[in-house]
């Protein structure tokens, strides 16, 4: 059986508001809710006893509850990976469960995820030249890493610190790229130091 929302664990309707899990059940029955005389949230249902009427299914994914948690889940996705996950899900739900969701509900869903497809995508459009400079840094970093490591003697050490701090101003937005390499610089001083002593 494929994936829907409630077997995905997304929504999980025991733990709807009681309040308004009366509410809005009375709303979808036409009838006042003081004429709901239980009502039990069953796995995949809700099973209502109706005064006069006696027992009624009603289905989660009638309920405008169901809408807004769908919705939420939506606006919760940041990468778009997610958010496709999200529509595969929602695909999986309309086509088996389709007849219980009014043409408004899933408008508003498809709305929900164009609009945050389209925020994830500027988001990500907004990172990108500060995921660049991070990967700069990082191959940077590992450059000076391996030329620290084969440097031979004190002197030179000593100059390619100067060449490492004046190139550093180009990373200045990511200081953290400095410190492994000042780390091992201090290491190779000692190494060299203790190698001439």
């Amino acid at each position: 059986m494929s994936q829907n929302l409630l077997t995905s664990g997304l929504i999980n309707p025991f733990q709807f508001p009681v309040r308004q899990l009366l509410t809005e059940t009375a709303t979808i029955l036409n009838i006042s809710s003081e004429r709901i005389l239980e009502i039990q949230c069953w796995r995949y249902s809700l099973w209502v006893n109706i005064q006069g009427v006696g027992g009624k299914l009603v289905s989660y994914r009638r309920l405008p509850m169901w809408i807004t948690a769908t919705k939420k889940i939506i606006e919760d996705c940041t990468t778009l990976a997610s958010l496709n996950d999200i529509a595969a899900l929602l695909r999986t739900e309309i086509e088996n469960y389709g007849k219980y969701y009014l043409s408004e509900a899933i408008e508003m869903l498809r709305q929900a995820w164009g609009k945050q497809s389209q925020a994830i995508k500027a988001e990500e459009a907004r990172l990108q030249p500060i995921k660049a400079q991070q990967e700069a840094a990082r191959m940077w970093q590992q450059s000076w890493m391996n030329i620290l490591h084969y440097c031979g003697d004190i002197h030179t050490l000593k100059r390619l610190m100067e060449e490492i701090l004046r190139q550093s101003d180009e990373f200045f937005n990511v200081p953290e790229v400095l410190t492994p390499i000042e780390a091992l610089w201090a290491k190779r001083g000692q190494e060299l130091l203790a190698e001439t002593a």
